[in-house]
This record gives C-alpha cells, sequence and structure tokens, in this order.
C-alpha cells in the first residue's frame, strides 16, 4: 500500500518554457479542511442526502478524478 502519492509533470508555459509540477494525488485531501471552512457550512453539507449512497459515490468518483488528474499531466507534458 502507498500512504503517499505524488503526480510529478512539466507544466506548458510556453513554446521555450515548461515548469516542472508535482500534485498530491493520494491521500485525498479535505478541500473544506484546506479552505478553511467554517464549522456551520460544515453541518450544511453533512445534510446532503446522497443516492444511492455516499460511499458508493466516492467509489464511482474517485477513479474517475484520478484518472482525469493523470490525463491532465499526461497532456501538459
Amino acid at each position: 500500500t502507498f500512504g503517499h502519492v505524488e503526480l510529478c509533470y512539466t507544466k506548458f508555459v510556453s513554446m521555450l518554457s515548461q515548469m516542472p509540477v508535482s500534485v498530491p494525488i493520494l491521500p485525498l485531501i479535505d478541500i473544506a479542511k484546506e479552505d478553511g471552512e467554517d464549522p456551520e457550512a460544515k453541518k450544511i453539507r453533512n445534510l446532503i442526502l446522497y443516492e444511492p449512497n455516499g460511499v458508493e459515490v466516492f467509489e464511482a468518483i474517485v477513479p474517475e478524478y484520478l484518472g482525469g488528474l493523470i490525463y491532465g499531466g499526461i497532456c501538459e507534458s
């Protein structure tokens, strides 16, 4: 198992310049925690009902998200 995975690639800036980039992929970070979301907004976010359920939605979305990150890195390089 892996505790931390980063995607490293060269980001296209111009025809003469590319910039090295390192993007953390795993573990997935809590975007709300990084943005400093207030507790009241977090309560509202937890009231959302996911159909069929949150775990199944998460399991369906994460592979697509990770694939998109990897594909984007390949396209940039």
